[in-house]
């Protein structure tokens, strides 16, 4: 049968057939298209998770990488001496950034356990006095060496940072960067930074102790630099000028605590070294003190501020557990290892003094004052020599090495036969040089007198003596109540052989000032030369008796270690009532 073209039901059929077979090759395609879109799909998430997990494996690579490397650079245990960084200028009030910031780095990371960072004042003696710092550093057990730079780039401050070792060789590096009017941030940055890279746990309290700049004013912040730099030289101006700029700096910012503690730790100092001991001042540090703690109640500053305050009222038990608060978060705070010692030595317990000032000197070894702390806590145990090998040590960073010998290193020496042969005759040219430049100095005089008798040289030493009583009888001539004139002629005339004069010239002075601590310390220093006869080195227990009351007089109205280390007291100091008589007053 044959087809026909015109058939109508053909072409119907036809266009079925054609259309059937369009629409099952489109659903075809359309399968394969989505088909392949699946599986494209698949291979790009393949590849995403394929990545993924690369990038973790990478991270995880890398972290166990920088961890060991890091435990190769750095030891367990770490000394680190943070030197003064170079800077090429000052800023407008005059703080020296290198110095500056070197020291707020080293005071940050006081916190750090595992790291132990040399105090500040050792770093700025060491490079005032050594030829080859670095070196000098090394060789007092501090292996590692952070120095940097300081530059001011107009619009932001950059500092760069590098430790070496004691091959000179870096072991790390850094770079920060603070527009200039977040310069405050960099001590900080910096200190977190070397936190991670020498692997420090902190605890949470230091962790936020350390991340709190203090204050986002930079003008006050430079105030406030400048007075740790002045405080630090510890001179009357100095402080006195340390004090101008913390008043400053919280004026500038009055919700900044450590310009509040700095003020109040200047007036520590005026009122510890008795320039300054009206109630007035007084009343102010603990004004500052509390306005300190009331901002930050966790800062250091203020708490070690308070702590040397309650000492000074004679609360001793309530400043020790406050120095013990700060220890425990900054174990490596000099100043409060400074303080506990001093308070420890207070309350009687030299051997807790003599570990926790020997701490202090672990961290700063070329600290003046814990030398002279070390002196003084060792000649208190009759370890005179210890006490001189630590004199010895201060003697290059003193400002007055010649005053030092004079007055500090007398009083160790005439207590030890072998140290007044090695070291007399130096001290005897130290006197011999600072009573040529001030013949009129009475203490000098006096000290002068002492180190020749001990030295045996009888005649000479009465010539300055003689000399003493020339000066002070024609004072007390014109100023016939004069207390300390007469106290001093006492002094002259027992150490001249005339003990009942001096007795009676002492009972004079007391008339007068019954209740002067100097007065009362020289009193006790006559009866302990006295009470020791030169025959059979017998003990006159009436002379003994009235040394240690008025010593307890002394160290109740004002505790003065200097003086109970004074050379006068060797021979009330071997006794075992003169530790008794200084605590007991104390508890």
């Amino acid at each position: 049968m044959e087809f026909e073209p015109t058939n109508e039901d053909l072409k119907v059929w036809e266009k079925r057939i054609y259309d059937s077979r369009e629409k099952r090759l489109r659903d075809e395609e359309a399968a394969l298209a989505r088909q392949r879109e699946i599986e494209q799909k698949a291979r790009k998430q393949k590849i995403k998770t394929a990545r993924r997990l690369t990038a973790v494996f990478i991270v995880a690579l890398l972290a166990i990488l920088i961890y060991e490397f890091q435990k190769d650079i750095f030891p367990q245990t770490v000394f680190l001496a943070v030197q003064t960084f170079s800077s090429s200028e000052h800023a407008g009030n005059g703080t020296n950034l290198g110095s500056s910031f070197a020291r707020e780095i080293a005071d940050k990371m006081s916190s750090f356990d595992n790291v132990t960072v040399m105090g500040s004042s050792s770093i700025q003696n060491i490079e005032r006095t050594s030829h080859n710092p670095t070196s000098t550093m090394n060789s007092l057990g501090f292996m590692y060496i952070l120095k940097g730079s300081v530059v001011n780039k107009g619009a932001t401050y950059e500092v760069y940072v590098n430790v070496v070792d004691t091959s000179n060789k870096d072991v790390w590096s850094g770079h920060f960067e603070q527009p200039a009017s977040s310069i405050m941030q960099l001590p900080k940055e910096i200190s977190l930074q070397l936190a991670k890279v020498m692997g420090v746990k902190l605890t949470d309290q230091a962790e936020t102790n350390l991340k709190i700049t203090g204050t986002t004013n930079v003008p006050a912040f430079l105030l406030y630099l400048k007075g740790k730099e002045d405080l630090e030289k510890r001179t009357l101006s100095s402080v006195k000028e340390a004090y101008i700029q913390f008043t400053q700096a919280f004026n500038a910012d009055p919700q900044y605590a450590n310009a509040y503690a700095g003020a109040a730790s200047a007036l520590l100092v005026k009122i510890e070294n008795r320039w300054d001991r009206s109630d007035s001042t007084m009343n102010q540090t603990e004004q500052l003190i509390n306005q300190s703690l009331k901002l930050q109640p966790t800062f250091p500053m203020g708490k070690v501020a308070k702590a040397r305050l309650l000492s000074l009222k004679k609360k001793l038990s309530d400043a020790n557990k406050l120095l013990d608060d700060v220890l425990s978060q900054y174990p490596h705070h000099v100043e409060a290892l400074l303080a506990k010692s001093k308070i420890l030595v207070k309350m009687g317990n030299l051997e807790e003094a003599y570990t926790i000032i020997n701490r202090a000197y672990v961290i700063s070894p070329r600290d003046a004052e814990v030398l002279l702390m070390e002196g003084y806590i060792n000649t208190f145990k009759g370890k005179f020599r210890d006490a001189m090998q630590y004199s010895d040590y201060a003697l290059p960073i003193v400002e007055d090495s010649s005053r030092y010998l004079s007055e500090t290193v007398l009083d160790f020496v005439m207590a030890d036969p072998d140290l007044q042969i090695s070291s007399g005759g130096r001290i005897v040219n130290a006197c011999t040089q600072m009573v040529r430049n001030n013949p009129r100095d009475m203490k000098i005089l006096y000290h002068q007198a002492q180190i020749l008798q001990v030295l045996g040289k009888i005649p000479e030493a009465n010539q300055p003596l003689l000399t003493m009583r020339s000066i002070l009888q024609n004072q007390l001539i014109s100023q016939p109540r004069n207390a300390d004139a007469m106290m001093n002629l006492a002094l002259m005339l027992t150490r001249y052989g005339s003990f009942p004069e001096g007795i009676d010239m002492a009972r004079r002075a007391v008339s007068i000032s019954r209740n002067d601590p100097s007065i009362l310390y020289k009193l006790a220093q006559m009866y302990s030369v006295q009470m020791a006869s030169h025959k059979g080195a017998k003990i006159d227990a009436t002379k003994k008796s009235e040394a240690l009351k008025y010593l307890g007089e002394a160290v109740n109205l004002d505790y003065r270690i200097d003086e109970l280390a004074d050379g006068d007291f060797f021979n009330l100091r071997s006794q075992p009532e003169f530790l008794t008589t200084i605590q007991m007053q104390l508890k």
